[in-house]
């Protein structure tokens, strides 16, 4: 499971550290910080039992809209985060930010 914790660097940030198997799956897990998220975009365990509410994930790469699994812990929609890790080269042990832009929008990023 991943380290995800409140980052020291930014008040209006998560970070969490990639496993392997986070990046051999294409997610990495919001665990202990769904509350940094609008409680009406984390949905439940299935595409069914979706939010209502639609969150706006940016990346260098592009932007996609996913509400929260909340029995998973992480963005329903997976495929972007394949994308994200392949152009950024993501490795074990590196760090995903994730930061609040407003309510609605994020900007995820990688540090190592």
């Amino acid at each position: 499971m991943s380290d995800v914790r409140k980052s020291r660097a930014c008040f209006d940030c998560l970070e969490t550290v990639l496993s392997q198997g986070n990046i051999n799956n294409n997610h990495f897990y919001l665990t202990g910080n769904l509350s940094f998220f609008p409680a009406d975009a984390i949905g439940g365990s299935n595409e069914a039992a979706a939010a209502g509410r639609r969150l706006t994930l940016m990346w260098s790469g592009g932007e996609v809209r996913s509400d929260i699994d909340a029995t998973k812990r992480f963005f329903r929609s997976r495929a972007w985060v394949g994308e994200f890790f392949r152009a950024t080269a993501a490795n074990a042990g590196d760090i995903v930010r994730i930061v609040r832009l407003t309510d609605d929008c994020y900007w995820i990023d990688l540090s190592r």
